[in-house]
């Protein structure tokens, strides 16, 4: 991780599977880049470029899913994918411990999401 980068915190959002198994999120207004690394307990995951997103909440889609995700996924040609959140969410849900909401915890917390 980049400690120079902050987290983005996602209070929407929806993760997609490729054929190949490579895995999106999508948030943010946003697609991001392949994500390598998922933190579960912390509801954390770690994109290959460095970026840590935070997962708020449920799984839920919004202006991302009807604009952003359809022409990311035209611009790039692919026609097959899966939606996977519903099984990130339970991952996430399975050995979730009670925390406070991140974005009033970071820069407070020597232990924050780290990969």
């Amino acid at each position: 991780m980049h400690d120079d980068i902050p987290p983005h915190p996602c209070f929407r959002w929806q993760v997609i599977e490729l054929p190949g198994g490579a895995r999106h999120l999508i948030c943010c207004d946003n697609v991001s880049v392949e994500i390598v690394r998922w933190n579960y307990p912390e509801a954390a995951c770690l994109a290959a470029d460095g970026k840590v997103y935070l997962l708020e909440g449920q799984p839920g889609a919004g202006a991302e899913e009807r604009f952003v995700l359809p022409n990311w996924l035209k611009w790039r040609g692919i026609t097959q994918w899966r939606d996977v959140s519903t099984d990130v969410f339970a991952a996430i849900d399975a050995v979730r411990r009670p925390r406070p909401y991140l974005h009033e915890e970071y820069g407070r917390n020597p232990n924050y999401p780290r990969f």
